[in-house]
């Protein structure tokens, strides 16, 4: 029974292989138990040759997979195998060719795909030169490179026109589709640089017209053209400078908002407005310093104190001369009419009258409260309260306030500008010689201000190495410029020192007063770079020192 299954199976072989059906023959004759047979081995012999024919067919269809397939099963058979391994060389020798054709091919086609997206036609047509003359695929891509060529074209055109006609929008809208399809062909560029250059130019005539907000619209309107191009860049960073600018005003801090202004002047030279600006900001903040330093910057910081003591002084006040006394010449009253003989001490509010101030970097001030200052010999029993070493009197002289003036009261002639004087209206540069090694100058730094300074001359001194004198009056300013009255070259921004009915109040120039602090006698401060203290004046000395 056996043997009659093996001889039908072979007559199934044999009959495939006459119908043509050469892979099932090659199933049915491959199986063992019949490939050993002699019937089984002519199948498998006469398939071999059809096998090998196959491939080659294969072969020339550039199916090479099939064509190895076929040669493998030819193979089988034992017979023709030096023709059969050297077709099989040369079929994976092509195959391996054609696959880097086709990978080459396929990178070439998904880079100008790649080109074409991303808006550089020129770059798509350069890969697709890549491929093959006739490949079906890169000639479709071919036809779309050369449709949104000619789109792109008509958008520039379009952009031309409206350019041409001032409609700015609508011109730069058609220029950026442009951009899209193809941002590197040559007429795009030219095109798109003519909308920056337009862009740029109206918006630099619009800052210089002082008109910012256009000016921010113009550089809007042109969307994405020009992101990197220096105009457009200046002029953004100019105006995002000239917002600061603007939110230091809208925060009253002028003269941070001064020196924004500076630095646009610095970026952008010739606009005119820009000096106005300037020179605005620095009034306006002369005046909220004033204000600040008034009746209701002095309330808006005040805060309840403890009452204090009644100070008893003993002290001896004459009436003040006449408010029509004449500036110049020798007074008729005598100086005991209109000297305050009384010692020092504190005034109404219970602060002392004098302070001293110690400045890192600027030395030290001796501080004045009051209407009256007056001057005289170190070595006295009752100092006055600005006390020289010299040959004076006891109380040589006296300055006082009166509205905006200073005038100074002298017991002997006193010497200023190279005239002898009692009695003298004191103004801005004045030299005062009252002895040998008693001379100042007499200066108002600020004109916002009425407080005054004593500048002491080199040789003339006074206890605590004090140089300077400060007659202070509402306020003072301590910084490193001209116009402070308490020097310190270490201060980084101007500070301002308010006198608040019996306490010192201290904040930055400019800023409001919640960034300020109370000062305590004796206690160390700090800043914007200026350290100090003040502390109650203890500049008395021994009699006959």
């Amino acid at each position: 029974m056996f043997s009659r299954l093996l001889f039908v199976r072979l007559r199934a072989a044999e009959a495939s292989l006459k119908a043509g059906k050469l892979d099932e023959a090659y199933r049915l004759a491959g199986a063992s138990d019949i490939r050993t047979q002699a019937r089984g081995k002519a199948v498998l012999e006469q398939l071999a040759d059809r096998f090998v024919e196959r491939a080659r067919e294969h072969f020339r269809a550039d199916r090479f997979a099939d064509a190895l397939s076929d040669l493998d099963k030819a193979d089988a058979a034992g017979v023709r195998r030096e023709e059969i391994a050297e077709l099989r060389k040369n079929i994976q020798t092509v195959a391996q060719a054609v696959h880097v054709h086709q990978a080459s091919r396929q990178v070439a086609l998904d880079e100008a795909r790649r080109h074409v997206e991303a808006g550089s036609l020129a770059a798509g047509r350069q890969a697709i030169e890549r491929t093959a003359e006739h490949d079906p695929e890169a000639r479709r891509l071919g036809q779309v490179i050369e449709q949104r060529d000619a789109e792109a074209a008509v958008l520039v055109e379009q952009a031309r026109q409206r350019l041409a006609q001032g409609q700015f929008a609508p011109a730069v809208e058609r220029l950026e589709a442009a951009r899209r399809i193809d941002a590197h062909d040559p007429q795009v560029v030219a095109v798109e640089a003519e909308l920056i250059a337009a862009g740029v130019e109206q918006a630099r005539r619009a800052i210089h017209e002082g008109r910012l907000a256009r000016a921010a619209e113009e550089l809007k309107s042109l969307r994405t053209l020009g992101q990197q191009d220096p105009g457009r860049r200046e002029l953004e960073d100019f105006l995002r400078l000239a917002r600061t600018a603007c939110d230091q005003v809208k925060a009253h801090a002028f003269s941070e908002a001064r020196k924004t202004v500076v630095a646009l002047s610095a970026a952008m030279a010739n606009v005119k407005w820009l000096d106005r600006v300037s020179k605005q900001l620095k009034e306006a903040d002369d005046l909220e310093l004033e204000l600040k330093a008034g009746p209701l910057g002095q309330w808006a910081t005040w805060q309840p104190m403890s009452p204090a003591p009644a100070v008893l002084t003993g002290a001896r006040t004459a009436a003040f001369p006449a408010a029509g006394f004449r500036a110049s010449g020798v007074a008729s009253s005598s100086l005991d009419e209109t000297v305050v003989l009384g010692s020092p001490g504190s005034l109404s509010d219970g602060m002392p009258s004098r302070l001293l101030m110690l400045v890192d970097g600027g030395g030290s001030f001796l501080v004045v409260r009051g209407e009256r200052c007056g001057i005289g010999r170190a070595a006295a029993d009752q100092p006055a309260d600005v006390a020289l070493f010299g040959d004076l009197a006891e109380r040589h002289a006296e300055i006082a306030r009166v509205d905006e003036d200073y005038f100074i009261f002298a017991s002997k002639d006193i010497e200023i500008g190279g005239r002898a004087y009692r009695q003298q209206l004191l103004r801005d540069g004045d030299r005062v010689v009252l002895g040998k090694r008693a001379k100042f100058e007499f200066r108002t730094p600020s004109r916002k201000s009425l407080t005054a300074v004593l500048n002491l001359s080199d040789t003339t001194k006074m206890p605590g190495d004090v140089r300077t004198v400060v007659l202070l009056k509402d306020f003072a300013t301590i910084g490193n410029g001209s116009t402070a009255h308490i020097r310190c070259r270490l201060a980084e921004r101007p500070l301002v020192l308010l006198d608040r009915g019996g306490r010192l109040w201290v904040q930055p120039g400019g800023a409001d007063a919640s960034q300020g602090q109370w000062v305590e006698l004796g206690r160390p401060m700090e800043m914007c770079g200026v350290s100090f203290v003040v502390e109650p004046w203890r500049g008395k000395i021994a009699a006959g020192c």
